[in-house]
């Protein structure tokens, strides 16, 4: 073993090329090791990315209805929270083709049809689900006049197509802020 140690060190000293070569060698292996440390994993960005969207999608809608049911007479302010069931889905459009084989078997084949060049490409968009929309709170200052909750309440389950028994509409409480 030390035997071989002197022979590359003889070699070492005698090749300064050689010195050079290693020293780029291992700078250029910390590079790669430390980059795949630095980096963040594929799945973990687009979960991220689903759940901000899930969010971004539900507090839209909570703003949206919020708006429109203070625009109903006696309502006053209002306060809405969504709650919501599965996750955002995109149907992306897809090439088919079929071929048959001698036995008479049919081999099905589909490819999603691409737009774009190199890191720009993107699937052509057909359709996007939403979630599903299981229910609605909704705290107003107008909440404990039956009248007023009923209109909510037939406003909330017709512009999100669910069933009154899924919308509930409380009266805010008293703050000192109204006086």
């Amino acid at each position: 073993m030390v035997e071989l140690f002197n022979k590359f060190k003889l070699v070492i000293k005698k090749d300064k090329r050689l010195i050079i070569l290693l020293v780029c060698g291992l700078i250029g292996i910390s590079l790669i090791a430390f980059s795949e440390l630095s980096s963040k994993p594929e799945n973990e960005e687009k979960i991220n990315t689903a759940q901000n969207t899930y969010t971004d999608y539900e507090e839209k809608l909570e703003e949206r209805l919020c708006g429109i049911i203070s625009q109903i007479s006696g309502v006053g302010k209002a306060s809405v929270m969504v709650k919501t069931k599965g996750t955002e889905e995109s149907e992306l459009a897809q090439n088919v083709s079929s071929d048959r084989n001698a036995q008479g078997d049919i081999k099905a084949e589909n490819e999603y049809v691409i737009v774009g060049s190199n890191s720009n490409e993107q699937g052509v968009l057909i359709k996007k689900n939403y979630p599903e929309i299981q229910g609605a709170i909704i705290v107003c200052e107008g909440g404990d006049d039956v009248k007023i909750q009923n209109e909510v309440v037939n406003a909330v389950s017709a512009l999100l197509g669910i069933s009154k028994n899924n919308v509930s509409v409380m009266k805010m409480k008293y703050t000192e802020e109204k006086q």
